[in-house]
């Protein structure tokens, strides 16, 4: 994390795995920080301004290694999801205890295109998306 990360104000970053959460009145609010970039394809559009980087960058600075011949090569599939508002800077999380318990409270349902997350203490990964009437 550079310097100026840190100088940021991560109370206004919504807590959980997306950029955004839902007011009382189930009205979906974006974190401050994220944004879209209009000139870019859908998939690398998505900004951090905490980050100070997007889709396309993260994009271009991973690489996947292989275990087998321990190559390192660029990604086969884009893995940055700004653009879909999954958080990439990990501020103000769900502990393990937290989400496991707002799984079982309905506030999150299984669905076919979201960001994997591998489940607490358990040996299975699931595809969440947030229900857009869970606080």
């Amino acid at each position: 994390m550079s310097e100026d990360e840190y100088k940021k104000d991560t109370s206004v970053i919504p807590k959980g795995y997306y950029c955004y959460s839902y007011d009382k009145n189930g009205n979906q609010v974006n974190c401050p920080y994220w944004r879209v970039i209009k000139d870019r394809t859908e998939q690398e559009n998505g900004w951090c301004d905490y980050l100070g980087e997007g889709d396309l960058e993260i994009n271009q600075d991973t690489e996947q290694y292989d275990p087998k011949t321990g190559e390192v090569s660029e990604p086969v599939i884009p893995v940055g999801l700004l653009w879909d508002q999954v958080k990439e800077c990990n501020i103000n999380m769900y502990s393990d205890e937290e989400f496991e318990k707002r799984i079982m409270q309905g506030q999150f349902e299984v669905v076919e295109c979201a960001k994997t997350i591998k489940m607490p203490n358990k040996n299975e990964s699931l595809i969440l998306r947030r229900k857009s009437n869970a606080k």
